[in-house]
């Protein structure tokens, strides 16, 4: 768990893709369990950085939806008009020994991002 005297690395990137923006994200990540983080790997894949170089493995992600209205920050970084939905994704990863690595808070273009579930049930 993290301590509320524990550093962490509070992070906002704006994701492009093709050349235009399609997440507006906002990241906590505890600065124990990610050591040496550099703009580097904010510019490319911090989680290639925690699987490669780091060698973190996840379990797994909790994940909360939802639709939401642009607001004027969401307009003015991912290019979408007041009209437009947003999808909000909050979002918790864990490592395989249980321990939080990331919170996120992410605002979505609604034409560009899409989320698949599957729900499965054990007997």
């Amino acid at each position: 768990m993290i301590g509320a005297e524990q550093p962490v690395y509070n992070i906002h990137r704006l994701r492009i893709l093709d050349n235009e923006p399609y997440i507006l994200e906002h990241t906590f990540m505890p600065v124990h369990l990610v050591p040496g983080l550099k703009k580097e790997h904010l510019l490319s894949s911090i989680y290639d950085y925690l699987h490669q170089d780091l060698n973190l493995h996840f379990a797994g992600a909790y994940r909360a939806i939802s639709a939401d209205k642009s607001t004027h920050f969401d307009q003015e970084y991912l290019n979408c008009s007041e009209i437009d939905p947003v999808l909000d994704v909050q979002q918790v990863v864990y490592l395989k020994d249980g321990q939080p690595i990331e919170y996120s808070s992410s605002r979505n273009r609604f034409d560009v991002r899409n989320y698949s579930l599957l729900d499965v049930r054990s007997n």
